[in-house]
């Protein structure tokens, strides 16, 4: 069932007016915490026979139909400034499946209350009451029966209760309503005839249940607010219950004011693996490890493009890590480049290199950067279902990631393929004729970045591989390579000759 029993029986004093006739919290089922403390604090501060409203979690019914018939807003372009780049890289830019449940668990709040066909206060589990919350709801009673707040179950009427701590929650002077717009799903009143208007201009999840509700859908002297509010919430404004969409920094702190370390820690791990926010950079260029991807970013810097390796450039980023879409990439020096989840781009660019020359120094990547190895290890085996290490030789591992990373990439129709061994020109007069402002270059400085790279400060050899190497691989790995350098204009490797592996 959606709505639930009271939440307290035999409460003998109850502040909330009688035309009030339902009292719903919205909460998720699974959420004992937050519910237990709904149950005695609610009727302990004069809200008696509320009952809870099952939200939609991420993965319900009603959330995957709002994706599926298409009725949710996906980036590109900020939901809120509706500009692919924001000012503020903080900015919440992409509704994210939270978001999107916490608007189908309204939908369904509204749904409910034009079936009851009451006047139904609305209240988020979070929330706490000020000590003039007796006193606000008599005068919103007597406002009523002396017929200055006209609020007939037939009439499309909201009106704000609580919303987050601000100089608002000052109890300053008298009560006064207002038609001054503030998010206040924490708590609201609300009458049959609004609720069908919210159903009825409902296109899509364009934005927040907040906007929606209380901005966007809302039409002149609809609604009011009073203040001073008479509630607010600790999700947001205190941070003592954590947020159920956003994780936040302020939970951290309220958790390390209290001791709880260990708990704040994973919190801020919460925090740092969130994506709320999508970077818009217009190149991506990615490609494997040890393949050019500083190289690439080189040749674009001087080119005039501000392209960051692994790090953040106004005109795009150069990070092998960026191939597939994990929660955070291990080297990113730069939130821009920490996931590719959150970034969008207008062009990718993928980076090749001959196997010839690339296999050594992969082999070498894996021996002294193992987290470089189990990062590619978990994704490909994600993306293809084949493990890289398992049963298989250095060598064999490292063919395996060169040609299936490579494969991943190309699935993704990358507008370009670049090979290390070309000139840098081609390159040049790609981006040129894709309308970037290159530079005119004379002389490139083609000097191969990391090229003696150093792994916990010293450089190792890369092994020297014989024809005898390469003629002891899988037919697998074999059908695999050959494939690779069909598809990228190189040479085979089989069969090979007794100096084909060295460099």
């Amino acid at each position: 069932m959606a709505v639930g029993k009271g939440l307290a029986e035999g409460m003998a004093v109850d502040l909330l007016p009688e035309w009030i006739g339902d009292r719903i919290v919205v909460s998720l089922a699974d959420d004992r915490v937050r519910r237990n403390r709904m149950k005695s604090y609610l009727p302990a501060n004069g809200i008696a026979a509320a009952r809870f409203f099952d939200a939609s979690a991420p993965g319900s019914a009603d959330v995957r139909a709002l994706y599926d018939d298409d009725k949710v807003r996906r980036y590109p372009s900020c939901f809120r400034c509706n500009r692919l780049r924001c000012a503020n890289d903080a900015c919440n830019n992409v509704l994210i499946p939270p978001q999107v449940a916490n608007f189908a668990s309204f939908l369904r709040v509204w749904q409910h209350i034009c079936e009851t066909q009451l006047i139904t206060l609305v209240m988020e589990d979070d929330i706490c009451v000020h000590p003039w919350f007796e006193a606000g709801m008599a005068w919103l009673d007597a406002g009523l029966a002396k017929g200055r707040i006209d609020f007939s179950p037939d009439l499309p009427r909201l009106i704000r209760l609580g919303w987050a701590l601000n100089d608002d929650h000052e109890q300053a002077g008298s009560f006064q309503l207002r038609e001054i717009t503030r998010m206040s799903n924490c708590m609201h009143i609300l009458t049959p005839a609004y609720a069908q208007k919210m159903l009825e201009r409902f296109e899509g999840v364009d934005t927040t249940s907040d906007i929606y509700l209380h901005k966007n859908a809302a039409r002149p002297g609809e609604t009011m607010t009073l203040f001073p509010p008479l509630a607010s919430e600790l999700s947001w404004s205190t941070g003592q219950i954590p947020s159920r969409i956003h994780p936040k920094e302020k939970h951290s702190v309220y958790l390390r004011s209290i001791g709880a370390e260990k708990d704040a820690q994973e919190n801020d791990r919460l925090i740092a693996t969130h994506f709320k926010h999508i970077y818009y950079r217009p190149l991506l260029i990615t490609g494997h490890p040890r393949s050019g991807t500083g190289y690439a970013a080189g040749l674009c810097q001087q080119l005039g493009l501000d392209v960051g390796h692994e790090n953040d450039g106004q005109d795009g980023v150069s990070s092998w890590m960026m191939a597939v879409e994990a929660d955070e990439n291990p080297w990113a020096g730069h939130p821009v480049a920490k996931s590719r989840k959150a970034f969008h781009c207008d062009l990718m660019i993928q980076l090749v290199r001959d196997p010839r020359t690339a296999i050594p120094s992969i082999i070498r990547e894996n021996r002294h950067a193992p987290k470089s190895l189990a990062f590619r290890r978990t994704h490909i085996l994600s993306h293809t279902g084949v493990d890289i290490v398992e049963n298989r030789t250095e060598m064999e591992t490292a063919c395996l990631s060169l040609c299936l990373w490579a494969g991943i990439i190309r699935l993704q129709h990358p507008g370009f393929v670049s090979r290390l061994e070309d000139k840098p020109e081609i390159l040049s007069r790609f981006l040129e004729r894709s309308g970037y402002p290159v530079k005119k270059v004379t002389r490139f400085d083609t000097t191969r970045i990391n090229a003696g790279k150093r792994y916990q400060g010293c450089v190792y050899p890369k092994p020297d591989l014989t024809g005898a190497d390469w003629s002891g691989l899988t037919i697998d790995v074999v059908e695999l390579l050959d494939d690779y350098c069909k598809t990228y204009g190189y040479a085979r490797i089989t069969p090979m000759n007794e100096d084909a592996g060295r460099t």
